[in-house]
């Protein structure tokens, strides 16, 4: 078996925002432990392996940034080379473990150092890690930053799959992941390292390399603004250079408006592996090349949605009141922050009790509308006293915002 040939390249950078609460490592031979590389050299992969990791902070300008940092610190000291022995490195199973327990470690670090600075409480990070040994990647992820694969067979596939409020809703089939790309809330996180509810649940897969294989992690700084036909293509156009590829991928996200920090790692496999770049079928691929066969009936529901409650109205009120309610639906104007029952508009208990009679008068409602008719199922019903009632709690879930400023 030949020895594993490969060049990586990095880039981490406040971008769009004014600080930093990224952080990254990576480490081209595990068996120094030391970081850092030439652009576009050649390595050969040593039997302990190569390491990526990104993290993306949360909580605020010190905390984000510390809790970033802590987990980077504590995966590192993790794989140290007196750390990496025996089956760590040769047992698949052995090497799922040994990343799971490393990131649940940055989660408990995170915690007590949180807990210890009240200038820190609340904080949290992302982590995707991808251990590379032999001819194989093992990647370990909890939150929504990102592990793919490209080569020029199959395109860019995901290996990790986000923890995420709007993947849950890809995933269920309520939303297409087309659609999932511009969803409002897509920065609500289901799992990270430092939430409070629980120990971190991470993920952790292992798949083969093949000669050709681009593996790429990266937090939603790059994602958040690029879809994967976008970066599938950058990194088709830029094989030959993996800085190229970087600043490719860079000045793109830049272009598209970003609006957060940015990390990116590229590690290319040249040769060793045992086989080529060929076809495989992977249920994370998501190129962009086809059109989600889910988003006709998310559109179809919505305009039955809306079929339904304007036939409603118009019946029992008139044209008047139809047009009234879209002009309503439509408008942003938003008024009565922070009331629990206004003009019409009552809270009793889980539901959210809205007269009909408000429709005609007020535009509080657009917000509320708006979410239930994006997500189908959130829709309300007509109440016997001529009200639309909404269930408060799939609402909050939704949108949050309208719990603490809006109507509610």
């Amino acid at each position: 078996m030949s020895t594993l040939k490969f060049k990586v390249d990095m880039r981490c950078e406040k971008a769009g925002r004014d600080h930093n609460e990224d952080d990254c490592c990576l480490i081209v031979n595990l068996a120094d432990g030391q970081p850092g590389f030439k652009p576009d050299r050649e390595f050969l992969l040593d039997k302990k392996g190569a390491m990526l990791v990104v993290c993306d902070g949360m909580g605020g300008m010190n905390a984000g940034e510390a809790a970033s940092k802590r987990a980077v610190e504590t995966i590192r000291e993790w794989f140290m080379p007196d750390n990496l022995t025996g089956e760590t490195t040769t047992a698949p199973e052995a090497v799922r473990k040994y990343i799971a327990k490393a990131i649940v470690d940055a989660d408990g670090r995170i915690k007590n150092e949180s807990k210890s600075d009240k200038a820190k409480e609340g904080m949290g990070s992302t982590v995707v890690m991808a251990w590379i040994i032999g001819e194989r990647v093992y990647v370990g992820w909890c939150g929504d930053s990102r592990a793919y694969r490209f080569n020029p067979v199959d395109g860019l596939v995901r290996l990790s799959h986000d923890h995420s409020y709007v993947q849950e809703l890809a995933d269920s089939g309520t939303l297409s992941e087309e659609l999932a790309f511009d969803h409002p809330h897509g920065n609500i996180i289901t799992r990270s390292l430092g939430d409070p509810k629980g120990t971190a649940r991470p993920d952790v897969k292992d798949y083969d390399l093949r000669n050709g294989d681009v593996i790429m992690l990266c937090s939603d700084g790059l994602c958040g603004v690029l879809r994967d036909d976008e970066i599938e293509k950058i990194i088709r156009n830029h094989t030959k250079s993996m800085r190229a590829c970087r600043d490719a991928l860079w000045e793109a996200a830049c272009n598209a408006g970003w609006h957060d920090n940015v990390t990116v790692e590229l590690c290319q496999i040249l040769s060793g592996c045992s086989q080529n770049a060929e076809p495989t079928d992977n249920k994370e691929s998501n190129t962009g090349k086809q059109i989600n066969k889910q988003m006709w009936m998310v559109t179809l529901i919505v305009t039955l949605l809306l079929g339904l409650l304007g036939g409603y109205f118009f019946s029992r009120n008139g044209s008047g009141l139809w047009k009234t309610f879209m002009e309503i639906f439509s408008s942003d104007k938003t008024t009565a922050a922070n009331q629990r029952e206004y003009s019409g508009i009552t809270r009793d208990g889980d539901s959210l009790f809205i007269s009909v009679s408000v429709l005609q008068t007020d535009s509080t409602l657009q917000q509320i509308l708006d979410d239930i008719a994006k997500d189908p199922f959130l829709r309300g019903k007509i109440g016997d006293s001529d009200s639309l009632e909404c269930d408060v709690q799939k609402i909050a879930e939704c949108n949050p915002e309208i719990i603490n400023s809006k109507v509610l």
